[in-house]
């Protein structure tokens, strides 16, 4: 199967393309033999030894994934209940993956206010600022070398100061 999608990607076409470019179709291949949306690609994934294929789309309103891509070495081995039965389990497996990227996101954001709050003890502490002083001069360090701010952080906690010793 990981061989069908690559060549999905070299050729440029395929079912699992066209289902990640469009959340709103499914596309299921009852036999690859005579299949004649996707020429290239239908020959190379017979040839592989699979004849049906469904492809349904990952995605949210926000986002798309990809697609959920089912094969079997058979013809016509899917149906409508088939059809149904995938597109729930990829409708909760775009939720779950909405999801984790919005944990994933969070806790990069929670990550990155560590960084920054440590950052800013330091400042505090070597040059006696208040915290809105020390978020200034980290801000300002991040404006002026078009840094972002966590970065500037984590460099203020690995150099324990600022690189060029900037404090105004």
């Amino acid at each position: 199967m990981t061989e069908a999608h690559l060549r999905q990607v070299e050729l440029n076409e395929g079912p699992c393309l066209d289902a990640a470019e469009d959340p709103t179709r499914i596309h299921r291949i009852d036999d690859a033999t005579t299949d004649s949306r996707w020429p290239q690609w239908s020959g190379e994934v017979a040839r592989l030894g699979f004849r049906s294929i469904l492809s349904v789309p990952l995605a949210t309103q926000a986002r798309r994934y990809g697609s959920l891509n089912v094969y079997a070495r058979r013809p016509q081995a899917f149906n409508e209940v088939d059809d149904e039965v995938a597109t729930l389990l990829a409708r909760h497996a775009s939720v779950a993956l909405a999801n984790f990227h919005n944990i994933d996101g969070l806790r990069r954001a929670m990550d990155a206010r560590k960084l920054i709050g440590i950052a800013m003890g330091l400042l505090m502490a070597m040059y006696d600022l208040e915290p809105p002083q020390a978020f200034s001069v980290l801000n300002r360090y991040s404006q002026a070398r078009n840094i972002k701010l966590h970065d500037v952080a984590e460099q203020v906690i690995a150099e324990r100061g600022l690189p060029s010793s900037e404090i105004a």
